[in-house]
Parts: structure tokens; sequence; C-alpha cells
């Protein structure tokens, strides 16, 4: 393990030397990294793999759930006279009309949107018309939530609380009924009432 996090440190932290990165055993039989191997060991030239680095990654992720944004309008909205900053405002999850089997009513609500958040802009997030979330974070968990079918409503809104994008979808909860004498299994041969 420690010779993996070695790795990549070195992989992440490329020195300007022109020597590069090399492999060898010590005398103890560990195999080490570095850039300048002792003159009595036989070294091995490493290429370290390539960095990796997601573009538009919060743009990847698109719904068709009724995005507002200050070019044009959407679902007979009214177009904000705002700003023309943010691009996209997407759910993520809960997708549109999701069913989520949830028996202690937890939900987690992740965003994408582009660019990223502007100081003194925060993400609002409202369930069934209630305010559930305010802050910055593209994920909240909402707790402890009624079974059946919920209206989600998540903005990004600017200091003076003016909606700058908008976007929503309902999905549904599904709970264990406190009527049932034993809880729900679906491998189960017998009647579960």
């Amino acid at each position: 393990m420690r010779n993996i996090l070695l790795l990549a440190l070195c992989a992440v932290v490329q020195t300007a030397s022109a020597g590069g990165i090399y492999s060898w055993t010590d005398e103890s039989g560990n195999l080490v990294f570095g850039d300048s191997p002792p003159d009595s060991v036989v070294a091995k030239p490493v290429d370290p793999p390539k960095l990796t680095v997601l573009e538009n990654f919060s743009t990847r992720y698109n719904t068709s759930a009724g995005v507002v944004n200050t070019r044009g309008t959407s679902n007979n909205v009214p177009k904000p006279a705002t700003t023309d900053y943010y691009k996209s405002l997407n759910l993520i999850a809960p997708k549109p009309e999701q069913v989520i089997r949830a028996n202690d009513g937890d939900v987690s609500v992740a965003l994408a949107f582009s660019p990223k958040l502007r100081a003194g802009d925060n993400i609002v997030i409202k369930l069934d018309g209630v305010e559930k979330y305010r802050g910055s974070q593209r994920v909240a968990n909402l707790s402890n939530l009624s079974r059946g079918t919920h209206q989600l409503d998540v903005s990004i809104v600017d200091r003076t609380n003016t909606v700058l994008m908008s976007s929503g979808a309902s999905f549904s909860v599904l709970r264990a009924s406190a009527l049932q004498k034993t809880p729900f299994n679906p491998y189960s041969t017998e009647s579960n009432q």
C-alpha cells in the first residue's frame, strides 16, 4: 500500500528535473521510487500514468425536468430579469418520477450546475413547497420523508433572494407499513400478511 501511495505521489508531483522517475530495490528488499537513485543500484525508469482531467463534468448529466434558465423560458415560467451567469442546473438525483424505497425516509438530493456557484449565491431546495436546505453544497439529505409522491424544487438564488435558475421534479417514496405484522421480505414464498 505504501508503495502505491508513493507511486501516486510521484505521478502527481512531477519535478522539473530531466532525470524523470525511477524505481529500484533498496538493501532491505523494498521497492523504492524516486528521481535520484543511488549510484550503487540498478534503477529502471518509470513512465507515470497521465493525469485524467474531467472537463465539463457537471454538464454530463441532463434531465428533462423543467429547467428554467436566464436565456429563455421553460414550462411557461417567465424569464427572470437577472444575470446570464449560470448556464445549467440539473437534478441528478432523484430523477423525475423516480420511485425510491427508503424505509427510514431518507433521500439524497444531488445537483449539477455550471459554472460554479458565485460568492453570495445559494442553492435552495424546497420539498412540497417548504424550504429544506439553503447553502452551497451540491448534495443535501432530506430526512424522514413520508411515503407518497413529493414535489422537489431546486433553485439558485442571489443575495437578494432573486431566483437566477430553477429546476424541479416529482418523485415517490416507498416505506414499510406499520400495519404489517412482519417486515416485507421479497424473497419469501409465504404471504407476509
